[in-house]
């Protein structure tokens, strides 16, 4: 008689926890059901699309890409036109991915049932080039589309992306560096030393060359702050100055402030500018 009575006591205990799962699984899909059809109510669903802030980029190519993150739902039960549920990151993350030529994007809900896409496009300060291709490079060094002016006048960069077959996407040097070699590009410049292209040929050679044909080797390992004071002192003092760069192979500024620099002819070292 006691084995009996504890095991139905066991039973019912059983029996008990079996209603109480049965009854929070009933709750929780009704729940669940009940918010798969509020995330389908036309007044909370995303019903247009806007682009703004495009310039080369066709607003309808950006539209397009939006909406295929917007089809479809979440489990086959939440709609992802839901304003509450739709996936910004994602769409803003596959708009970079999609189109290089975006530099920034924001997303964000407009009069509850239209999706605001705020874009805003790279701008081009130079070319990178390979061979015959060419490709815009934005202040940053990230090569982001296919130049089609090929009588450009803008700085063409060379180098640091062999094996590479597809440039776009990718950054020809760091930011900071990038940054350092245009600034010292702009020096040059601003000396009437007209840059025509800047090459990355080795971790430790790069080269700009002048309109003149001249190239001036830099070490990227030194500051270019410093390699441009030297350059500058060089070309002031004898004997650069008194040389017409045209006749001037190359001027090569890698070791502190000693300056060699090779006519056609012959090279010469400067020592202790």
């Amino acid at each position: 008689m006691r084995k009996i009575r504890t095991k139905s006591i066991r039973q019912k205990r059983r029996d008990e926890i079996i209603d109480k799962i049965t009854l929070w699984a009933a709750l929780i899909g009704s729940l669940v059901l009940l918010f798969s059809q509020l995330s389908m109510l036309p007044a909370l669903r995303i019903g247009s699309i806007e682009v703004v802030g495009t310039h080369v980029l066709k607003e309808g190519d950006v539209g397009r890409a939006v909406q295929e993150h917007l089809d479809g739902h979440y489990l086959s039960l939440f709609d992802k036109t839901n304003m509450l549920l739709y996936p910004r990151g994602t769409i803003e993350e596959s708009i970079r991915d999609t189109f290089p030529r975006v530099q920034d994007v924001h997303v964000e809900t407009e009069e509850r049932t239209r999706l605001f896409i705020d874009i805003s496009e790279r701008e081009s300060v130079g070319r990178w080039c390979r061979d015959d291709a060419c490709f815009l490079i934005d202040a940053d060094g990230f090569i982001f589309a296919r130049s089609t002016d090929t009588a450009s006048s803008s700085h063409v960069f060379r180098g640091n992306l062999e094996g590479i077959s597809d440039p776009i996407g990718r950054w020809f040097l760091f930011p900071e560096e990038f940054e350092q070699a245009r600034v010292f590009i702009d020096f040059l410049d601003m000396k009437e030393l007209a840059v025509q292209e800047f090459h990355v040929l080795q971790d430790i050679h790069y080269e700009a060359v002048l309109e003149s044909g001249t190239r001036i080797i830099l070490d990227p390992r030194k500051t270019y702050e410093t390699m441009q004071k030297n350059l500058f002192f060089a070309l002031e003092g004898e004997p650069l100055r008194d040389v017409n760069l045209e006749t001037v192979d190359y001027i090569d500024v890698r070791f502190g402030n000693r300056i060699f620099f090779k006519e056609h002819e012959e090279e010469i070292n400067i020592d202790e500018i």
